[in-house]
């Protein structure tokens, strides 16, 4: 939800940008603008393709105007945008935000605010399949008493905005009679912890990280392997993982306050030789500005998810952590015998392993979840930002 008439009063004039084929899902042609069509499920080319010296017919006439453009792709950025007229107006966010409802263009792969100046001044928790995408013409301003929250938590009962479900990875435990391995903890911006092996079977690896090459969330986590007592094929699920927010000001972005895209833990084993589910990847943090100023008090996490505890003869498993600061999230322990959860990354960016069992009836740990990514793009001058502020440690694109 969004305070204020701007953002309404551009969505009443604004023209559909010049989109990238292949970048749009659609279901119908009137989905896709700027003379590209749906053809399975994506607005492509009229030729069907997905972009190239060739991919655009020659009777298709000169590109739209491109307006004002946000976003700097040539300096290491994400995404970029391009409107018809300069945004005007200020914007104080309102919690919560749906991005599958809230935002601007309804049919874009990002939920998009604008306006001239954006401020966060109370929490702020946004929720959807989209990532959220906060532009400010002239500034965008987290103030210290603001938090923006597109974390994955267990306790919230939903996926932060942009977590994937469509990650290759999520490796899941296997069933064993003896005792069945945990999953692994989901990888994204960082390597997830390996699930715990079961009693006679061995857990498979993490996944390994991919480059973050794009405004999307974190990845979840691996499902425990099944017991198989009185025939059960329950497997404990994987955390999801952390949700996405980038920030983009074609002046400056200032931040005291927090931002959390962290994973979700994974859940426990569901009986006596049940593997713990992995724990979540954490997500992506991003700002976009020549200026990017950071007080000193901020907090910036994307943290992986601790993984669940192995079930034991005792019962089932306990659930691994959410992230709640720069600390690693702590694996799910609670049985005397299930192998216990690994813990999800910190500021290595890297999850820890479950924990192994040796004796029968035993299921393994989850792996917790890897680091997501925190990203500055080109600022002027060098951002710091320190293991007592961000995890995990961030990166930064040259000026």
């Amino acid at each position: 939800m969004v305070r204020g008439v701007f953002l309404l009063a551009i969505v009443g004039c604004y023209n559909p940008p010049r989109i990238q084929p292949c970048t749009i899902s659609c279901a119908n042609p009137g989905d896709c603008v700027d003379g590209l069509s749906c053809i399975d499920g994506l607005c492509k080319t009229q030729l069907g393709t997905c972009g190239g010296d060739d991919a655009m017919p020659a009777d298709m006439g000169p590109p739209v105007d491109a307006g004002f453009c946000f976003g700097r792709p040539e300096k290491g950025g994400l995404f970029q945008i391009c409107v018809p007229d300069m945004p005007t107006g200020s914007m104080e966010l309102i919690s919560p935000i749906d991005t599958d409802a809230t935002c601007l263009p309804q049919a874009a792969a990002v939920c998009v605010l604008l306006a001239d100046k954006i401020s966060v001044g109370t929490t702020i928790i946004a929720s959807g399949s989209r990532p959220l995408l906060l532009i400010g013409a002239s500034s965008v301003t987290i103030e210290g008493t603001g938090t923006i929250d597109v974390a994955s938590q267990n306790t919230r009962g939903g996926a932060g905005a942009g977590a994937r479900t469509d990650c290759m990875q999520a490796i899941d435990g296997t069933e064993a009679a003896l005792g069945s391995p945990g999953g692994a903890g989901g990888s994204y911006g960082g390597l997830g912890g390996g699930g715990g092996d079961g009693a006679g079977i061995t857990a498979p690896p993490a996944p390994v990280a991919g480059a973050v090459d794009g405004v999307e969330g974190g990845c979840p986590g691996g499902k425990g392997g099944a017991g198989g007592v009185a025939g059960s094929t329950a497997q404990a699920a994987g955390g999801r993982g952390g949700g996405a927010v980038y920030v983009i000001s074609s002046s400056m972005i200032e931040v005291s306050g927090t931002i959390n895209a962290s994973g979700e833990g994974g859940a426990g084993g569901v009986d006596a030789r049940a593997g713990g589910g992995g724990g979540g990847s954490g997500g992506l943090i991003g700002f976009d500005a020549p200026t990017i100023l950071l007080s000193g008090g901020e907090t910036l996490f994307a943290n992986g998810g601790g993984g669940g505890e192995g079930g034991a003869q005792g019962g089932n498993g306990a659930r691994g952590a959410d992230p709640s600061g720069l600390t690693s999230a702590l694996g799910g322990a609670n049985q005397t015998n299930g192998g216990d959860g690994g813990a999800g990354s910190s500021t290595s960016g890297s999850g820890f392993p479950g924990a192994t069992v040796n004796g029968a009836n035993l299921g393994g740990g989850g792996g917790g979840g890897g680091g997501g990514q925190i990203l500055f793009v080109a600022p002027q001058q060098p951002v710091t930002c320190g293991t007592t502020n961000c995890s995990p440690a961030p990166k930064q694109t040259p000026p």
